[in-house]
């Protein structure tokens, strides 16, 4: 109702049959009201006496109850003894909205759980694949650092010369990674609150957390190479 104030106005309920005219006499902010995965939805309340039950039919209301100060879990008591003496044949049933949260996000968190071990998982693959490649490699080119060795390079020389291969191959995973992560993750926007898939400060963040642990996992490899004695690698040529 643009231009207007919906107050006073009549609108169809939604779920009535047949149609129902309500007549609005309020008006609240936007809320999710079941599920984060459904977003907000058209919401219509009504007053208990309005909301069906007839004869020998059950209805069920939620009271949401604050505490001025303590838990809010002490409220239980004194709330069951306040609905009991309105009616004792009224069932009632007490819970946290903590918990109604908790559950609303239940298999959000498992996946989430489960994306951040295989995550962790894959990362400690990759730290010990790139250790081995780099160990690999330095074995393999003991000649040519003994020979720049000899020919007066210094041990910073060669540490940059093994860490700046590594690393280069780390920078082409981490492109291609970004690049398919930003790909899937359009998928994923159902399973996020209050981020967008393509967050900025998330791809950073790994992009950061991938070149600190390859840098990590060549350093060892990187720092042997720079103890290369030049006499022993040519004699072993």
């Amino acid at each position: 109702m643009p231009g207007r104030s919906a107050v006073g106005e009549t609108i169809p309920h939604p779920r009535s049959r047949p149609t129902v005219l309500r007549t609005v006499v309020g008006v609240v902010a936007d809320a999710v009201f079941d599920s984060q995965r459904e977003g907000i939805q058209p919401i219509v309340y009504l007053p208990v006496a309005q909301s069906g039950g007839g004869p020998g039919e059950q209805t069920a209301i939620s009271l949401g109850v604050r505490p001025a100060a303590g838990a809010p879990v002490q409220l239980a008591r004194g709330v069951g003894a306040a609905v009991r003496g309105v009616d004792r044949d009224l069932s009632f049933s007490f819970s946290l909205a903590e918990d109604h949260v908790l559950a609303s996000v239940r298999q959000e968190r498992i996946v989430a759980m489960l994306s951040g071990f295989f995550g962790a998982l894959a990362l400690v693959i990759a730290a010990l694949g790139l250790y081995g490649v780099t160990s690999y490699t330095v074995k393999r080119r003991v000649t040519e650092i003994g020979i720049r060795r000899a020919l007066g390079a210094q041990r910073g020389h060669v540490l940059g010369l093994v860490l700046g291969q590594s690393l280069t191959l780390t920078g082409v995973g981490i492109g291609l990674g970004l690049a398919g992560a930003a790909a899937v993750t359009r998928s994923l926007g159902g399973l996020l609150f209050g981020l967008t898939p393509l967050d900025p400060a998330t791809f950073s963040g790994v992009a950061a957390l991938f070149a600190i642990v390859a840098t990590l996992a060549a350093l060892l490899p990187a720092h042997r190479a720079t103890r290369v004695d030049p006499l022993v690698a040519l004699r072993n040529e």
